[in-house]
């Protein structure tokens, strides 16, 4: 019940009501256009024919294209400015710059292009089918790069990951970065919290980001405040606001942990105890994820440094934070390349959703 009471009275609550509030205006403004005015209703009508001819051209799974027809016909004067508010997911060309600058700086920070580009004449030589894939990932993500000297661990469940991951921030010397779409308190994020707040009295640098709307019921609003007076850093990514904005469906799903640069994870586990079923939300849950030390590292720090300084909105110094000589004992042998996908003009494709097709045909062939 007060979790309850939490939320209905929290500031979540309180934009979603300015929000239906002012597309409650918004309807109620252009209904009376559309009642009174020739020329707004022939606008109007052009926006839904307009709507319609893009959800029929988009690349999307049919149920969802159906779904959003049935919107924008059915309620022909509202349902375009619907598709239009929440569809997209394009950012505006001020952001867009800010974000290739960003990405500018932390590319030269990393250094060692000419290594890369011959990890790439490498994979090239052994495998011209995955290089073509490669190039395709590459072009879309401004960020990725292909690296070898690199190895990885595979865990099965969350419980296995969580045992190594704790282990891993035990050992930090010199900073561990976290980014997750949920962090719920409890035994798992307890466990890592008290980890964090000795490491930062040793001079360990903390960041932590989360996403706003992925931890509305499971963070409390003033959580970063409460993290930066233990000298954590943290931020939440794309803030709810109170007013209509398509930022609102650009949401971070990403979960990494990076420990000095040195070794990193990722996968399907959010830090919330249903992942390492301690609780028991939907039956037992099972999920992956994996570890991964060497060059590849540098992937993914460049992809949390990047979201960073967008939630921050500022370019930081990022040359300090990267491995320029990583050393392992024996890498796998294999080509890693951490990429991210996200709005428009950012990345000009669905980098995930094409590379999961390709491997899936690719297998289907073979």
């Amino acid at each position: 019940m007060r979790k309850l009471c939490r939320i209905l009275f929290s500031r979540y609550a309180v934009s979603a009501l300015i929000i239906l509030a002012e597309l409650a205006l918004m309807f109620y403004l252009m209904t009376f256009a559309y009642v009174y005015s020739a020329l707004a209703f022939g606008l109007i009508m052009a926006v839904d024919i307009l709507a319609a001819i893009a959800i029929i051209n988009m690349d999307a799974n049919p149920e969802y294209k159906v779904s959003w027809l049935f919107v924008v016909l059915i309620i022909p004067l509202f349902g375009s400015a619907l598709y239009l508010m929440f569809y997209s997911r394009r950012i505006s060309r001020k952001s867009a710059a800010f974000m290739r600058e960003i990405q500018k700086k932390i590319n030269e920070a990393e250094e060692g292009e000419e290594e890369k580009k011959k990890t790439f004449i490498s994979l090239a030589e052994e495998d011209i089918q995955a290089c073509g894939k490669a190039h395709a990932v590459l072009k879309a993500d401004a960020l990725a790069s292909v690296y070898k000297k690199s190895r990885s661990s595979f865990f099965a469940s969350g419980e296995e990951m969580f045992s190594a991951m704790l282990s891993d921030i035990k050992s930090a010397e010199k900073y561990i970065f976290l980014e997750y779409f949920i962090i719920e308190d409890g035994q798992m994020w307890s466990s890592i919290h008290e980890v964090l707040r000795e490491k930062v009295k040793s001079g360990v640098e903390i960041r932590v980001l989360y996403d706003d709307i992925g931890c509305m019921k499971t963070l409390p609003a003033m959580y970063p405040s409460m993290l930066r007076k233990e000298g954590i850093k943290c931020h939440r990514f794309a803030p709810v606001s109170p007013r209509i904005t398509i930022s609102h469906n650009n949401r971070d799903h990403r979960k990494i942990l990076i420990v000095d640069g040195k070794i990193a994870y990722t996968g399907g586990i959010n830090i919330a105890d249903e992942y390492i079923n301690r609780i028991k939300r939907f039956g037992h849950w099972k999920d992956g994820g994996i570890r991964v030390e060497g060059e590849c590292v540098n992937g993914f720090l460049k992809h949390f440094l990047f979201m960073w300084s967008v939630t921050e909105g500022k370019i930081e110094s990022y040359s300090e934070y990267f491995n320029k000589n990583i050393k392992i004992t024996s890498d796998d042998g294999g080509y890693y390349i951490p990429y991210a996908t996200g709005p428009s003009p950012i990345y000009s494709a669905p980098i995930a959703k094409q590379t999961l097709i390709n491997i899936i045909k690719e297998k289907m062939i073979n």
